[in-house]
């Protein structure tokens, strides 16, 4: 499970021509990658469908917009990238691994592969595809100072069961914390947050009622860590705020909406 909520950040779009809907039966692993510095890197393609595939990768900026979708745009200048194979057949019920070189004039930074899966063999001309991200992140050596970074809002809908947590990163550096729950005993709920990007105010939203161990209780305090320090929050519980909205999968515990975009120059060192 502490994987899967990192799909909220991967775009997957399903590309249909001539009216016939494709099966999801392919996929891209890990999740994603993450570096200090540039490094070397690994993909697994899976075909798990009956016809064979043709699949394309390319490397693109990324920025996450308001409603939380992936907005891709061309690779900057100073992000470098090289696969060992920029295309692939994969045969029906079989994988593929592709290996990667990537790094930047300066970090952080981060960027998305896209890998592009088409029928290699059309039926009845329909041409059907599907496109699948994996983001990688690649950090800076220092980590953020407690400073940096703050906690506006802890926010709980007991209707709903979601829990809304506001974080403003006002550095230059990139983070991805750990959330935990203090009310809960010997780390039963440990899990990842989505990506901190310099200069943005991020709210993020969880399911709670997908965690065992907390779908039938009220949080009443979180705690956000980083390498070096931890902020904790109190949780207020307010009827009526938002759902987790489109976008995030069912599995997906959390996903985050972007509430102040930078300026191009802090989206990208």
């Amino acid at each position: 499970m502490k994987n899967k909520y990192v799909q909220g950040m991967i775009a997957a779009l399903l590309l249909v021509f001539g009216g016939s809907v494709f099966s999801a039966s392919q996929t891209i692993s890990p999740v994603s990658s993450v570096f200090t510095g540039g490094g070397k890197g690994d993909l697994t393609l899976t075909n798990d469908s009956l016809s064979p595939m043709s699949v394309t990768l390319q490397a693109m900026d990324f920025a996450v917009s308001g409603d939380k979708q992936v907005a891709p745009s061309g690779l900057s200048p100073h992000i470098h990238v090289k696969f060992s194979k920029s295309g692939v057949r994969i045969a029906p019920k079989d994988s593929v691994h592709i290996f990667f070189d990537a790094s930047a004039d300066s970090y952080p930074a981060w960027f998305m592969i896209y890998a592009a899966f088409q029928q290699a063999e059309h039926r009845d001309g329909l041409n059907v595809g599907m496109q699948l991200g994996h983001p990688v992140y690649m950090y800076q050596k220092e980590g953020v100072t407690q400073g940096e970074v703050a906690i506006h809002e802890a926010v709980f809908d007991p209707v709903t069961h979601k829990l809304k947590i506001t974080m403003e990163n006002r550095g230059g550096k990139l983070s991805r914390p750990f959330l935990s729950f203090p009310q809960l005993h010997d780390n039963q709920f440990r899990m990842r947050l989505l990506p901190v990007f310099p200069h943005t105010t991020t709210a993020t939203y969880f399911d709670l009622s997908l965690v065992d161990v907390l779908k039938d209780k009220i949080p009443t305090s979180i705690l956000v860590e980083f390498p070096r320090f931890k902020l904790s929050s109190p949780v207020s519980v307010q009827p009526g705020e938002p759902a987790v909205v489109s976008g995030s999968t069912t599995a997906s515990p959390g996903r985050s909406t972007v509430s102040h975009s930078p300026p191009a120059s802090a989206q990208k060192p």
